[in-house]
């Protein structure tokens, strides 16, 4: 993810993280989402959780938003 400002302390409450999106095959099943980056060549599979935060991490949402939307 890239991210604006800095984690750690208070810091991270306002840091708005924007996951990658380019590059990448994302392919969402029934329990987990698989994404394979075409840059590195690496797969990765996602449980709900980590979807989760992968998909509202769009720069517009602080890391605390997201973490009260967590299931």
């Amino acid at each position: 993810m890239k991210h604006l400002g800095t984690y750690g302390g208070s810091n991270m409450r306002m840091t708005t993280p924007i996951a990658r999106t380019e590059r990448l095959l994302v392919e969402a099943l029934e329990a987990e989402t698989l994404i394979y980056d075409l840059q590195s060549h690496t797969a990765h599979c996602l449980n709900a959780a980590a979807a989760h935060v992968w998909t509202m991490a769009d720069g517009t949402r602080t890391v605390s938003d997201i973490v009260t939307t967590l299931p």
